[in-house]
């Protein structure tokens, strides 16, 4: 039955519609149609003039006559529903069943698909997230190995002070080593040395201890990286590395002799060992002479690599200049602009073209990094498109039988979809599954406009209940269908 707030309910939005001269109809073949054909056209006047009846008046006479047609006779004696009344509860049965069976689609089926695509993106996002500009360059503090700091350490070098580094006269080459056993070689039999040298040599790149064991020690691989004139034209702070690595592996060697692939005799075998460290002690004494030399002077930046994707800084000295005003962002202004200054004092005062520089560089990498990002999320999308389908090949069996083109639809309701991304839907990896798997994997269903309707709920109450949710989701849908079915016109 249609009852009298249900039609005083309409009558805001109908004085609306008709104050603009159009009015709401049923669609053709619909069931509001058919609904409203069960209602009897009956005169509603009674032989009365409605031209000079009030408003108020002929609304409540109207809503007589339409209820009146709508409602059948129900009493203790006898039950007469009337027509619209028997048509609306069959469509009713009809509709709860249909809806219900959407619903549960949508949560047993489709749900759990939206939510493994939305993990699958957000751990994609996680690992391959669009890096920061400062992510471009790395700023690698270098600090002088504590060990180098140890007096008593310090003090067996010394004999080499203002003594020049020479190659010794012949190389001791030893059997290979698995590159565990090599590092081990850096430490000595005294734990406090170990406890200053673990620090350090955990933290060389990976490899550098191995590539020098090959160049000096070995050469197994028959191409050695090193050259003595390599070594000394490194940058210090790896001229410094890797004249302490040959140190404490002479120490080591030169105490504990070991099988060579030479067969030098014993005093040889010294000798050479002997003269190699000692190289290596020179090498050491004028790093650390040097370094002194940067502290007094303010010399900061120790290299920039050739790709200019590092920029190596005298730890000492970039702390200082941190504390006094310095910013990361002067420095990598300085290094993406070409320029190459050491010294802390100038770089101070070039700031703010440093500062331009950096700004200028930040736009670019953003444009050009996020062009990289989009181009790399949809293809991962495309991935677990295709993934999400054949995984849920059986649930999608009947369907694609019955429609051989499926696999076509579905594929251009993603291109399309993918077409209209936008940096903002990266954000939001929950809209972006269950658009995949409501629109585009499982199309041919309702299950997008429920899930989404209870995604709303939980967006606007976190804590909502799963029965409220699916109720909203409901009320949503049902509207969404009668709402479909009617046509405003003039």
């Amino acid at each position: 039955m249609l009852s009298e707030k249900m039609i005083r309910a309409t009558v805001p939005l109908a004085t609306k519609l008709a104050d603009k001269g159009l009015r709401v109809v049923a669609k053709p073949n619909t069931v509001i149609e058919r609904l409203n054909a069960q209602i009897k056209t009956a005169s509603v006047s009674n032989g009365m003039d409605i031209a000079t009846m009030q408003d108020e008046d002929l609304l409540n006479m109207i809503i007589t006559s339409i209820e009146n047609h709508s409602t059948g006779t129900y009493t203790k004696d006898s039950i007469n529903p009337s027509m619209h009344d028997m048509h609306l509860g069959e469509y009713v049965d009809t509709f709860s069943n249909y809806v219900r069976s959407h619903i549960a689609y949508a949560k047993n089926v489709v749900g759990p698909v939206a939510t493994t695509l939305s993990n699958r993106i957000k751990a994609y996002l996680q690992d391959y997230a669009t890096r920061d500009a400062k992510d471009a360059i790395d700023i690698v503090r270098y600090k002088l190995p504590e060990i180098l700091q140890d007096e008593m350490f310090v003090d067996q070098l010394k004999h080499m002070t203002g003594k020049a580094a020479i190659p010794p006269e012949k190389f001791v080459h030893f059997e290979g080593r698995a590159p565990k056993e090599i590092s081990d070689l850096l430490l000595t039999s005294d734990t406090g040395y170990n406890a200053a040298i673990l620090p350090w040599s955990t933290h060389l790149k990976e490899g550098f201890v191995l590539r020098i064991w090959d160049s000096f020690f070995s050469k197994a691989s028959g191409n050695p990286e090193y050259s003595f004139n390599d070594l000394m034209a490194l940058p210090i702070n790896e001229r410094l590395d890797a004249a302490l690595v040959i140190y404490l592996i002479c120490n080591t060697l030169g105490n504990k002799v070991e099988t060579t692939a030479d067969n030098y005799s014993l005093s040889d075998y010294k000798r050479y060992m002997l003269q190699l460290q000692d190289m290596a002690a020179s090498i050491i004494l004028g790093c650390m002479k040097s370094f002194d030399l940067y502290a007094k002077t303010s010399t900061m930046v120790l290299n920039i690599s050739v790709n200019r994707k590092c920029v190596v800084v005298f730890a000492q000295v970039y702390d200082a200049w941190l504390q006094n005003g310095g910013s990361p962002e002067v420095l990598l202004g300085m290094v993406v602009g070409n320029r190459d200054i050491n010294n802390a004092k100038a770089i101070s005062e070039n700031a703010e073209n440093f500062k331009k520089a950096w700004a200028s560089f930040q736009t670019f990498y953003k444009a050009t990094e996020g062009n990289t990002m989009m181009q790399r999320f949809k293809e991962m999308l495309l991935t677990q498109f295709e993934l999400a389908i054949y995984e849920n090949k059986d649930a999608l069996a009947e369907y694609s039988t019955a429609h051989p083109s499926y696999a076509l639809k579905s594929k251009e309701l993603f291109e399309d979809y993918i077409g209209t991304l936008t940096y903002k839907d990266i954000e939001d990896p929950n809209k972006v599954a269950l658009h995949l798997a409501g629109r585009c994997v499982f199309y041919f269903t309702d299950s997008y406009k429920l899930l989404e309707s209870i995604e709303e709920v939980y967006a606007t109450n976190k804590n909502a209940d799963i029965r409220e949710a699916a109720l909203v989701a409901s009320i949503v849908y049902i509207t969404d269908y009668v709402l479909d079915q009617l046509t405003v016109t003039k």
